[in-house]
């Protein structure tokens, strides 16, 4: 079988309100569970950043991965920000300088579908202008049809993606439901991208290689609450090419990481 680098985009370090049947509550625990999967790197958000506090829970994720050759922080940002808060292009800075190049933004409580310029004081601009990429998460595309809660919706994640093609947008644990309505904006938005967690059409895989190409999956477990199995089975078991496995397994990920302007 081709040797795979694995590099997850999208899993999670930290306590949790309602713990699930596992959790990692430090860097070992992670990086054992990866050794076991056979994933090399990963990047990692704190869950008092997603659940609590972003300030907080971004803080301890770089402390906690400081030395750490195989995992990377992920921070997550607010999409209305408040008037205590630094710019955006300052909160970017120090991410930058933090050696951070990636963001996971969830729709907030109040008003999810207001992502206009001017209701997010010019966040996604700003990283369009550095090409950050953005863990799209909670998105009417990525949760169970009968899921009540609002998101991003797909209207939303077009205009956004329309309004800023250098802005990598990686939706999350994207759910098959949805495939019809994301087809089009694909084939409109080249810098959109599924993360294949929960991507379980069959021959899912095969039909986004097939209509846009490889580069627009990427490898993302969700875990320690989804079984990193299931996103691992996809790509060793889906019927492409070597180069499209690799590149699906993480190279494509890799590459908008460095693809991030820095300075």
């Amino acid at each position: 079988m081709t040797s795979l680098d694995f590099f997850d985009c999208n899993c999670f370090l930290g306590p949790v309100n309602r713990p699930p049947l596992w959790s990692y509550k430090t860097p070992s625990d992670l990086l054992e569970d990866m050794d076991h999967f056979g994933i090399r790197e990963a990047a990692v958000t704190h869950t008092v950043a997603r659940d609590y506090n972003p300030d907080i829970g971004n803080r301890e994720i770089v402390e906690a991965l400081e030395g750490q050759q195989r995992l990377y922080g992920a921070w997550v940002l607010r999409v209305h920000g408040d008037a205590f808060e630094a710019p955006v292009h300052s909160q970017l800075e120090r991410m930058l300088a933090a050696g951070v190049r990636v963001v996971r933004l969830s729709p907030p409580s109040r008003h999810p579908y207001s992502i206009s310029d001017w209701a997010t004081r010019g966040l996604w601009g700003a990283l369009a202008e550095r090409r950050i990429p953005v863990l799209l998460t909670a998105s009417d595309l990525g949760k169970h049809p009968d899921d009540t809660t609002a998101g991003f919706s797909a209207d939303n994640i077009y205009a956004l993606c329309r309004e800023y093609p250098d802005l990598p947008v990686i939706l999350i644990r994207f759910n098959y439901t949805s495939t019809r309505i994301v087809l089009p904006i694909l084939e409109r938005c080249p810098n959109l991208h599924i993360e294949i967690s929960y991507f379980t059409l069959h021959r899912g895989i095969e039909l986004i290689t097939r209509l846009f190409g490889a580069e627009r999956l990427i490898f993302g477990t969700g875990a320690p609450v989804n079984n990193p199995g299931l996103a691992l089975a996809l790509v060793r078991y889906a019927n492409v090419s070597d180069d499209e496995r690799r590149a699906i397994a993480g190279g494509n990920f890799r590459r908008l990481l460095e693809e991030v302007r820095v300075s």
